[in-house]
């Protein structure tokens, strides 16, 4: 049976084309010298109480945009190496493969936490956490982050999103008032557990089409976010899952006490939950190919900028926390799938390492928007730089933050092959500190000491050090359960039934 955990890369060598095919402009060039000289410097953002309002953003007039359509599609829960995309032996994604075959694929693409809404909101801003200041699940976005939606509704753009994940609804993040169009209905009760709410991806997908085919304006270019929840555990692929998937040789593993998604304790096949965790990749990829299908033919797709990702990995039966995410900041649980189809982009491969804050720049400047100074993210319209990236974990997934998880806040910063952890205690302080070679020890089975005097961990402490909020959490929250000031404080009994069939709460 093969091992089924992550392989990152061998090395870091460049992608398999040369760097004068890409589009560049000024502002991309600018950022090339600012952040070769910057490259392992934390750079503080600007005081949060001091930054534009969304409010005071939109009085501000704006040239029109006249770039291409925007399509995200972002898979929950997807890791890249149980993909096709990414030579996964079992064919889960070939409708994804076959669409993003001929695109620009990331090897190593990061996100920038392991939970969905910090992530998410790192996508859609273009900043770090600590920066955009959303660090856990059922958090209101501040309406002093700016996102990429704000900026192209600003300067013309229909702006539309279909979410199937809970955390991501309205009363629980408050993202709505963001675009023209916010459809969060997560209702789908499922036929075997009827306390349990969903969107299953083919509902997500119609949902889609609805506004693409009834309530677009093609004369008018567009943003569509698409976030379908499948594979996210509990996984219980449909009945019109287009694959089953099956092994030879069980693999038993006993669950009691060790950290997990929502899946039966005491002994059972691990495989089992593996092969149901690709069938929902498969459905997940049915569904956004039926999609990709329907785009082109109602004509979008020509000059479209489609981008393919996912908001955090998931554990499989590495390291101590099986089947879901949320913990640590292991590679099987940040790294994520991450490709570009634009025909500003050339088709092939690229090793060097990038993260899913570098979506919101990369459209920006897709679209002829400037990109504001205090991003953290980069354009990938012209090759990835090697730069130092960062990745956080929240424990117990980030929605309470009570003393049974008082110093489990975990940060990571990796540049190029070297990837140095850190414990972060409730008032701050690191805790401890371990140093991986990705290039020998890709699976993280040998933490090594970090040197007092070494670079990237002088890097990973300036981060640290400029985080506004002390472990993770926002200063305005109290401490104990929520709900807190500015978490959620509107989610209603049928949000919540939904988070805890997620796993989120108990």
């Amino acid at each position: 049976m093969r091992d089924l955990r992550s392989h990152p890369p061998a090395d870091n060598t460049r992608g398999t084309f040369g760097s004068r095919r890409w589009r560049t402009c000024g502002l991309l060039l600018v950022g090339t010298a600012v952040a070769l000289t910057t490259a392992l410097v934390a750079r503080p953002q600007p005081s949060r109480a001091a930054r534009q309002t969304v409010e005071a953003f939109h009085a501000v007039p704006a040239l029109p945009a006249k770039g291409p359509n925007v399509l995200i599609l972002c898979i929950d829960a997807l890791r890249p190496d149980h993909t096709s995309l990414h030579g996964y032996p079992r064919d889960t994604t070939p409708q994804l493969k076959r669409f993003f075959g001929g695109a620009t694929v990331f090897e190593r693409a990061y996100a920038p936490a392991a939970i969905t809404t910090p992530s998410v909101i790192g996508m859609l801003s273009g900043r770090y956490p600590q920066n955009h200041a959303v660090r856990l699940l059922c958090q209101k976005v501040p309406d002093t982050t700016i996102l990429l939606s704000d900026h192209l509704r600003r300067s013309g753009y229909q702006t539309a999103a279909v979410v199937s994940n809970a955390v991501l609804s309205d009363a629980a993040c408050g993202l709505a008032a963001r675009f023209d169009h916010y459809d969060d209905r997560v209702d789908e009760v499922e036929a075997n557990r009827p306390h349990m709410f969903e969107r299953r991806a083919a509902r997500t997908t119609d949902a889609a089409l609805d506004w693409l085919r009834n309530h677009c304006d093609a004369d008018r270019p567009h943003l569509l976010y698409l976030h379908y929840i499948d594979p996210h555990g509990p996984y219980t692929p449909p009945a019109e899952c287009p694959a089953r998937y099956t092994h030879d040789t069980p693999r038993m593993i006993d669950m009691t006490g060790r950290g997990g998604g929502i899946h039966p304790e005491g002994e059972l096949d691990g495989l089992d939950l593996v092969d149901r965790y690709d069938e929902e990749i498969a459905y997940a990829d049915q569904e956004a190919g039926r999609l990709l299908s329907e785009y082109q033919q109602l004509g979008y797709l020509e000059d479209a900028l489609v981008i393919l990702c996912a908001d955090h990995g998931e554990a499989m039966m590495e390291h101590d926390h099986w089947f879901a995410h949320g913990m640590y900041v292991y590679e099987e649980i940040i790294r994520i799938p991450l490709a570009i189809r634009y025909q500003g982009m050339p088709a092939g491969r690229i090793a060097a390492p990038v993260s899913l804050i570098d979506v919101a720049p990369t459209v920006l400047a897709a679209v002829g928007l400037p990109l504001p100074a205090d991003l953290d993210g980069r354009s990938l319209l012209a090759p990835p730089l090697s730069r130092p990236l960062l990745s956080e974990a929240r424990g117990n997934s980030g929605l309470t933050h009570n003393n049974s998880h008082n110093g489990n806040l975990w940060r990571c910063l990796i540049h190029d092959h070297r990837k140095i952890t850190a414990r972060i205690g409730r008032s701050g302080p690191i805790r401890e500190q371990h140093l991986y070679d990705l290039r020998t020890d890709p699976l993280e089975l040998a933490p090594q000491p970090v040197a007092e005097g070494d670079r990237l961990f002088a890097a990973l402490r300036g981060f640290i050090e400029a985080d506004p909020d002390p472990a993770g959490i926002p200063r305005e929250l109290a401490w104990g359960d929520l709900p807190a000031p500015n978490v959620a404080p509107t989610v209603d009994q049928r949000t919540l039934e939904a988070l805890r069939s997620l796993g989120y709460i108990q």
